[in-house]
């Protein structure tokens, strides 16, 4: 059995949600429970994507609201 697996995967959204709730939340038009909100629908449909096409392993842990770079800098120091 050949298993699959990648790497990442684009977490804007297929029509850039995240990028829209991102700037709707920096204009005041949307609260940070409801951008965390707006996240975690992505998140979940992003994991259900990647099992639904096959995936023996889905990528977590590669979601960042704005900056990849600076949540690892947190996370590792």
């Amino acid at each position: 059995m050949i298993r699959t697996h990648t790497l990442g995967f684009p977490r804007m959204g297929a029509q850039r949600e995240l990028k829209q709730a991102l700037e709707r939340h920096w204009r005041g038009e949307l609260s940070p429970a409801e951008l965390e909100t707006q996240g975690q629908r992505l998140r979940v449909r992003h994991w259900e994507l990647q099992r639904d096409h096959g995936l023996a392993s889905v990528a977590v842990g590669d979601f960042a609201f704005y900056d990849q770079v600076a949540n690892h800098i947190q996370l590792l120091g």
